[in-house]
């Protein structure tokens, strides 16, 4: 890729795993949720905001429910249009908490 080369994407990237990461105002406006999303059988899975525009970012809570270590792999979590995943903490520990983001492109916008 030449130099500056989807600059511009990968701001907006930024800029909406920026906003799902902020609790206060944010620059972009996130709809607060709280829906449980089957994940696995060992994990609580439940998407607490989302933003809506070109780019749909969705922020996750994902906890451990096992009684064993968990270890997380962005990979696990891929589906159609996804093109960011971040996970806040990749190992669990039982009972642990971790935060989710997934960003994706949204062909309805």
């Amino acid at each position: 890729l030449a130099p500056g080369k989807d600059v511009a994407r990968n701001q907006l990237i930024k800029r909406v795993l920026l906003s799902l990461q902020s609790d206060t105002e944010a620059e972009m406006e996130a709809r607060v949720t709280n829906e449980i999303v089957p994940l696995w059988t060992e994990a609580l899975f439940v998407l607490t905001r989302v933003i809506d525009g070109p780019l749909k970012g969705e922020k996750y809570l994902l906890t451990n429910t096992s009684a064993n270590a968990m270890v997380i792999d962005e990979r696990e979590l891929y589906r159609r249009q996804v093109i960011a995943i971040s996970i806040a903490k990749p190992q669990l520990s039982p009972g642990e908490t971790t935060e989710v983001f997934v960003i994706s492109e949204n062909p309805g916008e």
